[in-house]
């Protein structure tokens, strides 16, 4: 059974929000050496650590909402418009 049958929705949208997260572990690893010298003793791994599991948690919190029905999305989508307005 192919990885691609568990993800359900646009498979556009899922491969460009896994390109933008491997182009985001590139750009945190190069920016964070100047913190890391500066307040990790040079470890930039902790940087880089941290970042991947914010993106685990996200993806993981992407994976599970699209496995909820649109309905409940509708129905909840009047709620947080309304919410927005005040």
């Amino acid at each position: 059974m192919k990885w691609t049958n568990y993800i359900k929705g646009d498979k556009y949208i899922w491969a460009i929000a896994i390109l933008l997260s491997l182009a985001s572990i590139v750009l945190v690893y190069s920016s964070s050496s100047h913190l890391a010298f500066a307040f990790k003793q040079g470890n930039t791994i902790s940087f880089l650590l941290k970042h991947l599991i914010h993106l685990g948690i996200g993806f993981g919190i992407m994976w599970m909402l699209s496995r909820v029905p649109f309905k409940y999305f509708y129905n909840s989508s009047i709620i947080f418009l309304e919410l927005q307005l005040f």
